[in-house]
């Protein structure tokens, strides 16, 4: 995630206009489960974030939390079962990616 992320952000920094693609892009579909959210808020950080004033730089106005992506449960299998809903799942992936990135703070300051 944090490859995409990086690679994003070279992509930005290309004054010919050429964005690879992702310019018109303005929501994104995701599972709703914890690890699947935090694999899009790190990976798509540069378009989750507004670029500096009076820039093209690409911005995705919403990230949808559609349960029909979730992974195919297996046979006795809990790892696709969502543990929170709501605002609680918000707040939860909040509190994960702030423990992930606990030693850059600045890191976990914009997810």
């Amino acid at each position: 995630a944090e490859r995409l992320a990086a690679h994003l952000m070279s992509e930005f920094s290309i004054d010919d206009g050429a964005k690879s693609g992702i310019a018109g892009v303005q929501a994104v579909m995701c599972s709703p489960l914890t690890r699947a959210v935090q694999t899009c808020m790190i990976g798509l950080r540069p378009l989750l974030v507004a670029g500096p004033a009076g820039s093209d730089h690409p911005q995705i106005q919403m990230v949808e939390l559609n349960p029909n992506l979730r992974e195919k449960r297996n046979l006795m299998g809990k790892d696709s079962s969502g543990k929170y809903i709501g605002d609680r799942l918000a707040e939860a992936i909040r509190e994960s990616l702030r423990t992930l990135y606990s030693d850059d703070p600045i890191a976990a300051e914009g997810l």
